[in-house]
């Protein structure tokens, strides 16, 4: 305001100076690395071998439901979510950011070939009584998701036409998730 501009050509020329903030978060980012909370995994951890106890001694029981296969199931599946809740806290979405549109097209690919080839052949690679490709369509349907939200902050600096893209990608990403969950047959959805 000194050099003669009014207020709101200052404000403009102060925004203008502070640059892109994308590009400034992302920078932020590198040098002020987010540090994981190791005292609240520790937490979770601690609950869910807490529950998976619980869950065993209910199994030990005489007129328990529980079978010792399903305790170990479930310890395997608590474990396998540990080391993604890990993965997830520790990835570098920079890396994500950058091939958006790739991860995205490959989640939406293999969700879609998942499901299709459960539909195609529905007596075949079965997995403790569901169909392989099902079971392994929902895994790559939940990271359609994610790849979705790298998509449109991938294209939020494009105007228009990012927001076409991000339209059009959320409609397809719509239409596998949805498509063939009718035409499955019961036995493969685990129904009885």
């Amino acid at each position: 305001m000194a050099d003669g501009m009014n207020t709101d050509e200052a404000e403009e020329e102060a925004v203008r100076q502070m640059g892109d903030p994308v590009e400034t978060g992302m920078e932020l980012d590198r040098i002020h690395r987010p540090r994981m909370d190791w005292k609240l995994v520790a937490v979770i951890v601690v609950l869910s071998l807490a529950g998976l106890f619980l869950q065993w001694m209910t199994y030990r029981q005489p007129d328990s439901a529980y079978k010792a296969a399903e305790v170990w199931r479930q310890g395997k599946y608590m474990a396998l979510g540990v080391l993604m809740m890990a993965g997830i806290c520790l990835a570098d979405y920079t890396v994500i950011g950058k091939y958006a549109f790739r991860f995205w097209i490959s989640a939406i690919g293999i969700n879609a070939g998942c499901k299709l080839l459960a539909c195609a052949e529905p007596g075949r690679f079965f997995l403790n009584g569901v169909s392989w490709f099902w079971t392994t369509s929902w895994f790559w349907g939940s990271l359609i998701l994610p790849a979705y939200a790298a998509v449109v902050w991938r294209s939020g600096r494009e105007g228009k036409k990012g927001l076409f893209k991000s339209v059009a990608c959320l409609g397809v990403s719509a239409v596998v998730c949805r498509y063939p969950s009718q035409y499955i047959p019961e036995q493969q959805r685990g129904e009885k």
